[in-house]
């Protein structure tokens, strides 16, 4: 004669074990994937100070990290067109071959785990205003890229001070001006400022006793 609890007791176990299975392939299947990173290949672009006079020079750090477990072989940094005006004035700190045409700084190759370190200097166009980008991409052989980018804004004209000058003028040639017209309507000829005022007062309640009287 058939067992039928040890058989109920093997199916629900049966039954338990393909539930947790597929549970297991569920989460698997439906797990977040990891982005892709860029292999480690950084940069970062720091200028001195972010904000200049029209037709100054502004100090730029850059470095160039790999950070990867391979060598990084051809290494370019390219910066973006500056803007309009604006030119690289100079650059020091590095060994690396720079085409001045394209703004471009060439390594042979950056080893695992090595930190590069050099400085740009920018030279803003004296016609500057508002704000300007500089940035920059890097690239090696591998395919691998980073990017980095900094905002300088300049300075424009400070016209407050002139503007609160120039107000000023105008309101004491404007209140000259008044004392001016109350002078010549009260003044009469031959008479100073303060007799021809009271003369116009007595002048005034005259008329006004003459109304009441009529």
């Amino acid at each position: 004669m058939c067992d039928r609890s040890a058989e109920s007791g093997y199916g629900t176990r049966w039954l338990y074990t393909a539930i947790v299975a597929l549970t297991v392939v569920a989460a698997a299947t439906t797990a977040p994937v990891a982005a892709q990173s860029n292999g480690g290949l950084g940069l970062s672009i720091d200028p001195v100070r972010d904000t200049v006079e029209p037709g100054e020079t502004v100090q730029i750090g850059v470095t160039v990290e790999n950070a990867g477990g391979e060598v990084a072989p051809g290494t370019v940094l390219a910066l973006d067109p500056l803007p309009d005006g604006w030119t690289v004035d100079s650059w020091s700190g590095t060994d690396a071959a720079y085409r001045n045409s394209t703004n471009e700084w060439l390594w042979t190759a950056v080893d695992p785990g090595e930190t590069l370190k050099f400085t740009v200097v920018v030279a803003v166009s004296a016609d500057a205003a508002g704000e300007g980008s500089v940035a920059g991409t890097l690239s090696d052989g591998r395919d691998r890229e980073a990017s980095a980018s900094a905002t300088i804004r300049v300075r424009g004209t400070d016209t407050t001070a002139a503007s609160s000058d120039s107000g000023a003028a105008n309101d004491a040639a404007d209140a000259q001006s008044r004392v001016g017209e109350l002078r010549t309507a009260v003044e009469t000829p031959g008479f100073g400022p303060a007799p021809a005022l009271i003369g116009i007062l007595l002048a005034a309640a005259g008329l006004a006793v003459r109304r009441r009287g009529r």
